[in-house]
């Protein structure tokens, strides 16, 4: 897994993921959020997986 890490309203989420196959997989607090990777950058994906997470 590599490291993922967005900042929201001064406040930094940091959360893991992978690539399976054609999935992506962001894990934060707990949670697994999978998702088919495109033409976007794995990095990139997830950081907007990863504010879906927060809800922002």
């Amino acid at each position: 897994m590599n490291p993922v890490a967005i900042t929201r309203n001064g406040a930094t989420y940091t959360g893991s993921y992978g690539v399976q196959g054609h999935l992506l997989v962001v894990t934060y607090a707990g949670q697994t959020k999978r998702t088919q990777i495109g033409d976007m950058e794995a990095q990139t994906l997830a950081e907007i997986v990863l504010g879906e997470m927060i809800g922002s």
